[in-house]
Protein backbone atom coordinates (compact mmCIF):
# COMPACT_ATOMS: atom_id res chain seq x y z
CA UNK A 1 0.00 0.00 0.00
CA UNK A 2 3.19 2.42 0.68
CA UNK A 3 4.33 2.04 -2.28
CA UNK A 4 1.21 2.12 -4.37
CA UNK A 5 0.93 5.98 -2.65
CA UNK A 6 4.76 5.96 -3.17
CA UNK A 7 4.47 5.96 -6.90
CA UNK A 8 0.99 7.92 -7.29
CA UNK A 9 2.61 10.95 -5.32
CA UNK A 10 5.72 10.46 -8.13
CA UNK A 11 3.67 10.57 -10.43
CA UNK A 12 1.85 13.28 -9.63
CA UNK A 13 4.24 15.61 -8.63
CA UNK A 14 5.74 14.50 -12.65
CA UNK A 15 2.31 15.69 -13.98
CA UNK A 16 1.85 18.82 -12.20
CA UNK A 17 5.52 20.25 -12.30
CA UNK A 18 5.96 23.74 -13.50
CA UNK A 19 6.72 24.07 -17.44
CA UNK A 20 9.55 26.42 -16.98
CA UNK A 21 11.54 23.92 -14.40
CA UNK A 22 11.37 21.57 -17.12
CA UNK A 23 14.60 21.51 -20.17
CA UNK A 24 13.76 23.72 -22.80
CA UNK A 25 15.66 23.82 -26.36
CA UNK A 26 15.34 25.93 -29.25
CA UNK A 27 15.22 25.13 -32.86
CA UNK A 28 14.98 26.57 -36.47
CA UNK A 29 14.26 26.06 -39.67
CA UNK A 30 14.36 27.26 -43.04
CA UNK A 31 10.73 28.19 -43.64
CA UNK A 32 9.46 28.53 -39.76
CA UNK A 33 10.92 31.31 -36.70
CA UNK A 34 12.64 29.50 -33.52
CA UNK A 35 10.40 27.85 -31.21
CA UNK A 36 11.09 26.53 -27.70
CA UNK A 37 10.41 22.90 -27.33
CA UNK A 38 9.56 21.72 -24.07
CA UNK A 39 9.11 18.24 -23.45
CA UNK A 40 7.36 18.21 -26.81
CA UNK A 41 5.08 21.45 -26.32
CA UNK A 42 6.40 23.93 -28.49
CA UNK A 43 5.97 27.58 -27.29
CA UNK A 44 7.24 30.59 -29.45
CA UNK A 45 10.92 31.71 -29.03
CA UNK A 46 12.91 34.72 -28.55
CA UNK A 47 13.05 35.26 -32.59
CA UNK A 48 13.92 39.00 -32.49
CA UNK A 49 17.39 38.54 -30.57
CA UNK A 50 18.33 35.21 -32.63
CA UNK A 51 17.03 35.00 -35.95
CA UNK A 52 19.71 37.01 -38.30
CA UNK A 53 18.49 37.37 -41.96
CA UNK A 54 20.75 36.49 -44.88
CA UNK A 55 23.01 39.42 -46.12
CA UNK A 56 21.43 40.96 -49.86
CA UNK A 57 23.75 40.78 -52.50
CA UNK A 58 25.00 43.64 -54.42
CA UNK A 59 23.72 43.68 -57.99
CA UNK A 60 25.47 46.65 -57.91
CA UNK A 61 28.76 45.12 -57.70
CA UNK A 62 27.93 42.26 -60.85
CA UNK A 63 29.74 43.23 -64.04
CA UNK A 64 27.61 43.88 -67.15
CA UNK A 65 27.83 41.08 -69.65
CA UNK A 66 28.36 42.97 -73.42
CA UNK A 67 25.12 42.62 -74.24
CA UNK A 68 23.71 44.76 -71.63
CA UNK A 69 26.85 47.24 -72.30
CA UNK A 70 25.50 47.48 -75.64
CA UNK A 71 21.89 48.15 -74.33
CA UNK A 72 22.95 50.76 -72.17
CA UNK A 73 25.10 52.25 -74.40
CA UNK A 74 22.24 52.11 -76.95
CA UNK A 75 19.82 54.06 -74.49
CA UNK A 76 22.11 56.51 -73.71
CA UNK A 77 22.77 57.61 -76.99
CA UNK A 78 19.44 58.06 -77.71
CA UNK A 79 18.94 60.75 -75.10
CA UNK A 80 22.28 62.44 -76.02
CA UNK A 81 21.73 62.40 -79.47
CA UNK A 82 17.95 62.56 -80.34
CA UNK A 83 16.32 66.07 -80.13
CA UNK A 84 13.12 64.51 -78.78
CA UNK A 85 11.96 61.22 -77.31
CA UNK A 86 8.63 60.22 -78.01
CA UNK A 87 7.52 57.73 -75.34
CA UNK A 88 4.42 54.96 -77.08
CA UNK A 89 2.93 51.95 -75.46
CA UNK A 90 2.26 49.55 -77.46
CA UNK A 91 -0.27 46.63 -77.52
CA UNK A 92 0.02 43.25 -79.24
CA UNK A 93 1.63 44.10 -82.46
CA UNK A 94 2.37 41.75 -84.18
CA UNK A 95 5.85 41.68 -87.27
CA UNK A 96 3.52 42.71 -90.24
CA UNK A 97 2.59 45.77 -88.01
CA UNK A 98 5.69 46.61 -86.72
CA UNK A 99 7.32 46.47 -89.98
CA UNK A 100 4.86 49.02 -91.40
CA UNK A 101 5.29 51.23 -88.35
CA UNK A 102 8.59 51.31 -88.98
CA UNK A 103 8.29 52.39 -92.52
CA UNK A 104 6.14 55.25 -92.03
CA UNK A 105 7.61 56.62 -89.04
CA UNK A 106 11.19 56.33 -91.25
CA UNK A 107 9.80 58.01 -94.43
CA UNK A 108 7.34 60.49 -93.32
CA UNK A 109 9.34 61.66 -90.22
CA UNK A 110 12.63 62.22 -91.64
CA UNK A 111 14.09 59.01 -90.59
CA UNK A 112 12.81 58.61 -87.07
CA UNK A 113 13.27 54.92 -85.62
CA UNK A 114 11.56 53.10 -83.22
CA UNK A 115 13.49 51.11 -80.49
CA UNK A 116 11.77 48.41 -77.75
CA UNK A 117 13.27 48.96 -74.61
CA UNK A 118 13.45 47.15 -71.57
CA UNK A 119 12.35 48.38 -68.69
CA UNK A 120 14.69 48.23 -65.96
CA UNK A 121 17.70 49.11 -68.43
CA UNK A 122 16.28 52.08 -68.83
CA UNK A 123 15.39 52.98 -65.29
CA UNK A 124 19.36 52.35 -64.75
CA UNK A 125 19.85 54.96 -67.25
CA UNK A 126 17.15 57.60 -66.48
CA UNK A 127 18.47 57.53 -62.54
CA UNK A 128 21.95 58.55 -64.25
CA UNK A 129 20.52 61.69 -66.21
CA UNK A 130 18.11 64.48 -65.80
CA UNK A 131 15.34 62.98 -67.52
CA UNK A 132 14.64 60.30 -64.50
CA UNK A 133 10.90 61.90 -63.98
CA UNK A 134 10.38 59.91 -66.94
CA UNK A 135 10.57 56.69 -65.08
CA UNK A 136 7.05 56.09 -64.44
CA UNK A 137 6.30 55.83 -68.22
CA UNK A 138 8.76 52.83 -68.36
CA UNK A 139 5.93 50.17 -66.85
CA UNK A 140 4.48 48.02 -69.51
CA UNK A 141 5.14 47.21 -73.61
CA UNK A 142 6.83 50.61 -73.89
CA UNK A 143 8.98 51.65 -77.26
CA UNK A 144 10.20 55.24 -77.99
CA UNK A 145 10.91 57.19 -80.56
CA UNK A 146 14.01 59.18 -81.53
CA UNK A 147 15.85 61.13 -84.65
CA UNK A 148 19.34 60.82 -85.63
CA UNK A 149 20.16 64.59 -86.69
CA UNK A 150 23.38 62.71 -88.51
CA UNK A 151 21.44 60.94 -90.23
CA UNK A 152 19.24 62.86 -92.46
CA UNK A 153 20.59 64.05 -95.83
CA UNK A 154 20.70 67.02 -95.04
CA UNK A 155 21.36 67.07 -91.03
CA UNK A 156 18.77 68.85 -90.68
CA UNK A 157 15.05 68.22 -88.99
CA UNK A 158 12.00 70.18 -88.83
CA UNK A 159 11.32 69.22 -85.55
CA UNK A 160 7.83 70.27 -85.00
CA UNK A 161 6.64 69.00 -88.37
CA UNK A 162 8.27 65.30 -87.80
CA UNK A 163 6.14 65.49 -84.15
CA UNK A 164 3.37 66.44 -85.62
CA UNK A 165 3.35 63.54 -88.09
CA UNK A 166 4.40 60.66 -85.94
CA UNK A 167 1.67 61.63 -83.44
CA UNK A 168 -1.00 61.51 -86.39
CA UNK A 169 0.43 58.31 -87.66
CA UNK A 170 0.18 56.66 -83.37
CA UNK A 171 -3.16 58.17 -82.99
CA UNK A 172 -4.27 56.00 -86.00
CA UNK A 173 -4.06 53.05 -84.30
CA UNK A 174 -5.40 51.22 -81.64
CA UNK A 175 -2.57 49.48 -80.39
CA UNK A 176 -0.59 52.49 -80.31
CA UNK A 177 -0.89 55.68 -77.31
CA UNK A 178 1.99 58.20 -76.52
CA UNK A 179 2.21 58.55 -73.16
CA UNK A 180 4.82 61.77 -72.88
CA UNK A 181 8.25 62.47 -73.89
CA UNK A 182 11.39 64.88 -74.20
CA UNK A 183 11.36 68.26 -77.05
CA UNK A 184 14.73 69.91 -77.02
CA UNK A 185 15.15 68.87 -73.19
CA UNK A 186 11.51 69.76 -71.85
CA UNK A 187 9.67 67.18 -70.25
CA UNK A 188 6.35 67.01 -71.94
CA UNK A 189 2.96 65.18 -71.23
CA UNK A 190 0.43 64.11 -74.47
CA UNK A 191 -1.46 67.29 -73.84
CA UNK A 192 1.97 69.48 -74.19
CA UNK A 193 3.06 67.72 -77.14
CA UNK A 194 -0.30 68.70 -78.58
CA UNK A 195 0.09 72.00 -77.70
CA UNK A 196 3.84 72.04 -79.21
CA UNK A 197 2.81 70.99 -82.62
CA UNK A 198 -0.38 73.48 -82.84
CA UNK A 199 2.12 76.62 -82.14
CA UNK A 200 2.69 78.59 -85.36
CA UNK A 201 6.05 78.53 -87.60
CA UNK A 202 8.97 80.31 -86.80
CA UNK A 203 8.79 83.00 -89.92
CA UNK A 204 4.97 83.42 -88.64
CA UNK A 205 6.19 84.39 -84.85
CA UNK A 206 8.42 86.90 -86.09
CA UNK A 207 6.03 88.53 -88.77
CA UNK A 208 3.54 88.76 -85.79
CA UNK A 209 6.78 89.80 -83.45
CA UNK A 210 7.18 92.98 -86.12
CA UNK A 211 4.09 93.72 -86.28
CA UNK A 212 3.59 94.44 -82.68
CA UNK A 213 7.18 96.73 -82.83
CA UNK A 214 6.39 98.47 -85.82
CA UNK A 215 2.60 99.52 -84.03
CA UNK A 216 3.90 102.04 -81.95
CA UNK A 217 5.84 103.48 -84.36
CA UNK A 218 3.05 103.72 -87.55
CA UNK A 219 0.87 105.01 -84.34
CA UNK A 220 3.26 107.89 -83.69
CA UNK A 221 3.25 108.48 -87.18
CA UNK A 222 -0.19 108.81 -88.08
CA UNK A 223 -0.46 111.19 -85.51
CA UNK A 224 2.44 113.29 -86.26
CA UNK A 225 1.33 113.02 -90.04
CA UNK A 226 -2.44 114.22 -88.70
CA UNK A 227 -2.00 117.13 -86.57
CA UNK A 228 -1.40 119.62 -89.10
CA UNK A 229 -4.34 118.97 -91.02
CA UNK A 230 -6.24 119.36 -87.68
CA UNK A 231 -4.57 122.15 -86.18
CA UNK A 232 -5.17 124.13 -90.10
CA UNK A 233 -8.81 123.18 -90.01
CA UNK A 234 -9.29 124.49 -86.43
CA UNK A 235 -7.68 127.76 -87.66
CA UNK A 236 -10.42 128.08 -90.92
CA UNK A 237 -12.97 127.44 -88.48
CA UNK A 238 -12.17 130.34 -86.14
CA UNK A 239 -11.78 133.05 -88.85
Amino acid sequence: MNSIFRFSTTASRMLFRPLASLETRTFASKTSPLFANTQGLLTPGATASTFKPAKKSKRSNIPLTRKKKLLYGTYEEIFENSPAVLVVQHINLDSVDWTVLRQKLFFDCSNAKITVVKNRAMHSILRKNKYSNLKPLFASTVSVISWNPSASPDSSIDLKSCITKALSIISKSKQLSILGGVVENNLMTLSMLSEYTSLPDIDNLQAQVVGVLQLPSSSLTRALASTPSRLASILSQRE
